[in-house]
């Protein structure tokens, strides 16, 4: 298995957007990602425009597969994001 965690900064005043989009984007992934395992959005408790992302994959080929997908940029269109902060990701 393969396992990544990260941290997403969101623009203020967008956090309802972000996390309807992280919603679709969750969807998505389970739809079209046989390899996905795991994908969880949890928003930080005192940084409220932080969230934190733990998704966890079948193999390597499932986790390439995922960040090649796209699908986040294809579910915020007016980016939402302000950073993008990989924290690890490692085989599990």
């Amino acid at each position: 298995m393969v396992a990544f965690i990260a941290t997403l900064k969101i623009k203020a005043g967008r956090e309802a957007e972000f996390e309807r989009l992280q919603t679709e984007l969750s969807n998505l992934a389970h739809a079209e990602e046989p390899g996905l395992i795991v994908y969880d959005v949890s928003r930080h408790a005192s940084e409220t425009r932080t969230y934190i992302v733990y998704a966890r994959f079948s193999d390597r080929e499932a986790f390439e597969f995922h960040q090649g997908a796209g699908g986040f940029v294809t579910t915020d269109p007016d980016h939402v994001m302000t950073a993008h902060e990989p924290l690890a990701h490692r085989r599990v």
